[in-house]
């Protein structure tokens, strides 16, 4: 954990020393899980989701195990009081960035708050009019109880994907160049700017009333989603559109039947049935892959 505030330091003996600090000042930066897993054995209030997870009692000799178990601690501090935020940043996600459950792109989005393909996104965001269908979470995903239409890390990789094409991804921080060594900037960016807004427009406007009134289908997938931004890569690229074609070929993928059952997915790669043989699931094992037969399937309807 992080003192990041007002501390004070006193030598007891050769070998130990008293710090003192406000509670409130603590920054955790590891430990979630472990924590977590103390809450539930115990019946506690988990401090991170504010649940307690119905479970069995621990017999008492369990229950004194884990009070006497021993627990490092490490405790970072500084003499001048204050940690400069991007430090603190840093060690959360050099820590954590292995561990999906803790760690998400979200955090290195907000590292980089000045990158071109951020300031896009919101540009994109404001152009496409998505508060109106619900707006978009900053959050890495949205789940069928959420209201957002999007995430601001899908925006991001439809913007990628339109620059790039499948290679480019989000790791510790945005990319700043794309595979050919070429330098995100505003300026390319923005080259690109119109034909994402007018595919998505035609898209979107498509399946206005399919936001509304159906949150289960494959309209609602942000590989879905990703995948739209490879198909204006490979319009950009191959494809001789107008800015109109850009629209018409957005607004035709969006007269395609999203439902998890509909038979036409049958055309895709990326989809096999489920144990029931009734709804459409993920073929491919993997986000990327999945997002890439999509893609496929979507471009072979317009080519």
């Amino acid at each position: 954990m992080i003192v990041n505030g007002h501390n004070k330091e006193n030598n007891i003996s050769n070998d130990y020393s008293e710090l003192s600090f406000n509670k409130r000042s603590v920054i955790l930066i590891e430990g979630f899980h472990l924590i977590s897993a103390i809450c539930e054995l115990l019946g506690k209030v988990n401090p991170f989701t504010n649940k307690v997870k119905n479970s069995l009692p621990l017999a008492p000799t369990y229950t004194n195990a884990l009070l006497e178990m021993e627990i490092q601690l490490s405790i970072y501090f500084s003499q001048r009081g204050y940690f400069d935020d991007d430090l603190i940043s840093k060690l959360f996600v050099d820590t954590n960035s292995l561990d999906e459950s803790v760690y998400t792109q979200a955090i290195s989005i907000s590292r980089t708050p000045k990158s071109p393909l951020l300031l896009s996104a919101e540009e994109l965001k404001f152009s496409l009019n998505l508060d109106a269908f619900g707006g978009v979470s900053n959050s890495s995903k949205i789940t069928k109880s959420d209201s957002y239409i999007t995430t601001q890390n899908t925006l991001i990789y439809i913007i990628l994907g339109s620059l790039g094409g499948r290679n480019l991804r989000i790791e510790k921080q945005l990319p700043k160049q794309l595979s050919d060594g070429t330098e995100i900037t505003e300026e390319l960016v923005a080259k690109v700017a119109p034909q994402i807004t007018n595919f998505m427009e035609g898209w979107l406007n498509g399946l206005g009333k399919a936001f509304k009134e159906h949150s289960n289908g494959f309209h609602r997938s942000m590989q879905v989603w990703q995948a739209l931004g490879l198909v204006i890569f490979h319009a950009r690229t191959h494809l001789n559109y107008s800015l109109a074609d850009y629209y018409k070929a957005g607004h035709a993928l969006a007269q395609l039947d999203y439902s998890k059952d509909a038979p036409h997915w049958a055309n895709c790669k990326a989809f096999k049935k489920d144990s029931t043989k009734t709804y459409w699931i993920n073929a491919t094992g993997g986000g990327r892959t999945f997002r890439d037969k999509v893609a496929e399937y979507f471009i072979s309807l317009i080519s």
